[in-house]
């Protein structure tokens, strides 16, 4: 059946149960007049509702439906399953937003893809592909820890892997025309490399004195192998080295 009404109000009324029913508003409503309005006057709490709409018997009926004024694009649908399903959206108009800021929120952004927006741009995107992420991503407190199954890529375009301190860079790797640079960013600051044996006290195995022009100073022997020669000089003027059969000193330059 069909009921047409301009302003009356209807009590106890309803449609044969077999039939589609339709409410038309008449054309020349005023500005922002809905076309429906469902009030609940009971004054006792818990005692009655708004509306209640029984889906149909299977997971794929379609209990709840909005279309687009000429009703050939879904808006919003929700399923016999209790699914909810939502127009895909942008970033800048996202499907589920807030009332009061709706360039924020979730938006669908292709197949198998899901999407968040702030200020209407993209930040986080999660597809069959995994996580993409744009800007920063912060922790205000405790650990951030990051915990994979396999490796862990850092995959940076820019050839700079940057480590800080609240907020101040102190060290680079840097790959510079595929050569990698390890890079103490505090003036004066030591390299210090570190390791465990056999127990669990870390000890200091080598350290590179910045304020000494990269000074190095082992905390133990320094092994070459048979004719692995320790050069000494600009020009390698000094070289002392062992062949497995007799050790030599080689000086090439001066006395």
């Amino acid at each position: 059946g069909v009921l047409t009404t301009t302003a009356a109000t209807v009590f106890n009324g309803g449609f044969a149960s077999n039939q589609e029913s339709t409410i038309i508003a008449a054309d020349g409503e005023a500005d922002n007049a809905y076309v429906l309005t469902v009030k609940n006057q009971e004054s006792t709490n818990d005692r009655s509702f708004g509306i209640k709409i029984l889906a149909g018997t299977t997971a794929s009926d379609l209990a709840f439906v909005v279309d687009n004024s000429a009703g050939n694009t879904g808006l919003f649908q929700i399923a016999g399953s209790g699914q909810a399903r939502f127009v895909d959206g942008t970033a800048s108009l996202p499907s589920i937003s807030n009332i009061g800021d709706l360039n924020t929120g979730m938006f669908f952004g292709g197949a198998d893809e899901l999407s968040l927006s702030t200020g209407g741009a993209a930040r986080l995107r999660a597809h069959s592909g995994g996580v993409t992420v744009t800007g920063n991503i912060a922790n205000t407190s405790g650990d951030l820890t990051i915990d994979s199954a396999g490796d862990i890529i850092l995959d940076a375009g820019g050839r700079d892997w940057t480590f800080k301190l609240a907020g101040t860079t102190k060290f680079n790797i840097n790959d510079n025309a595929d050569d990698i640079l390890l890079q103490c960013m505090t003036q004066d600051k030591d390299i210090i490399f570190q390791g465990m044996d056999g127990n669990t006290t870390l000890f200091t195995a080598l350290t590179l004195d910045m304020s000494a022009s990269g000074n190095a100073t082992f905390s133990n022997s320094i092994n070459l192998p048979d004719n692995g020669n320790a050069y000494f000089g600009t020009g390698q003027d000094l070289q002392i080295y062992h062949d497995g059969g007799g050790s030599y000193v080689a000086n090439n330059t001066g006395i």
